[in-house]
Parts: C-alpha cells; sequence; structure tokens
C-alpha cells in the first residue's frame, strides 16, 4: 500500500530526475551550437592557414547556398544559455577600397552568431527574417568581439 507520504517522495524524485535529464540536454545542445558555429567558421580555411579560397568556391559552385569565406578566422569563446561570444579578426579581403570592414560580412556574422546563440537553448538552427544593423562608425582591419544574446 502506498501512502500520501511515498507519493510525495516518488514526486519529488520524479521531478529531480526530469532537472537532471533537462540540464544533460541543455548541455548538450549549448555543445552542439558551439561546435556548429565552429565547424561553419572552420570550414573556410586549410590547416588554420589562409583561407582556401578555391576550395571555398568549388563548394559554393556544387550548389551549396553558403559560403564560410566571410567566417574565416572567427574564433568562439563561449555559446550557453542563449549567449554566444566570438571574436575575428578582420581579414584584408573582407574590406573596401578604404580598409573598411563591408557591412555584408558583418550582418551575416551577426545571423550566424546569434543563430548559434539560439540554437544553445533551442535545439534547432532559426533564421533572421528581419535583420536591422545601425553602423555608426567604420570597422577597420583587427580584432572584434561579438556578444549575442537571444530572450
Amino acid at each position: 500500500m502506498i501512502t500520501s507520504n511515498d507519493n510525495a517522495h516518488h514526486s519529488q524524485s520524479s521531478i529531480e530526475r526530469q532537472r537532471e535529464t533537462e540540464t544533460e540536454m541543455s548541455r548538450e545542445t549549448e555543445s552542439d551550437a558551439k561546435r556548429w558555429l565552429e565547424r561553419v567558421s572552420s570550414s573556410s580555411s586549410r590547416d588554420g592557414g589562409d583561407p582556401d579560397l578555391k576550395g571555398i568556391a568549388q563548394a559554393a559552385w556544387q550548389g551549396s547556398n553558403f559560403s564560410p569565406l566571410f567566417l574565416y578566422g572567427l574564433r568562439v569563446s563561449f555559446v550557453s544559455h542563449g549567449r554566444a561570444l566570438c571574436s575575428i579578426r578582420v581579414p584584408p579581403h573582407l574590406t573596401d577600397i578604404e580598409g573598411n570592414w563591408q557591412p555584408g560580412p558583418i550582418a551575416l556574422l551577426i545571423d550566424m552568431v546569434s543563430a548559434a546563440a539560439i540554437m544553445s537553448c533551442e535545439d534547432t538552427i532559426k533564421v533572421s527574417v528581419d535583420l536591422n544593423i545601425s553602423f555608426f562608425s567604420p570597422a577597420k582591419i583587427g580584432c572584434m568581439s561579438f556578444r549575442r544574446k537571444w530572450r
């Protein structure tokens, strides 16, 4: 015979197991999101050196709709709980004639890092429907950090 005290203990035990499962799934989701962003950014270089421009062009030509050339050199510091922190040294091939980082690659980078932040807590890649960016001053060749928070 099960008493009400036994039911309460069983219920609390069940809740604790559910929380442990959710925590474990959250950790897996976060690491999956970080690995995805690292894989996307690292696929644009060969052996960690200069971008493999020929390989990237071939991948784009073979029907891929995404060129990771814009994410070359992205360093992922962390992706966790709807947040992502990355840095990138702006390479010369993404700058205009005056040495300013072009807005297209900036927008793509913001979109990709945002996707990883969302993926860290949703376990799915979501797409941007509307992306509004205000540029206040040019970014020169050098290092930039990006922090994205979702929710």
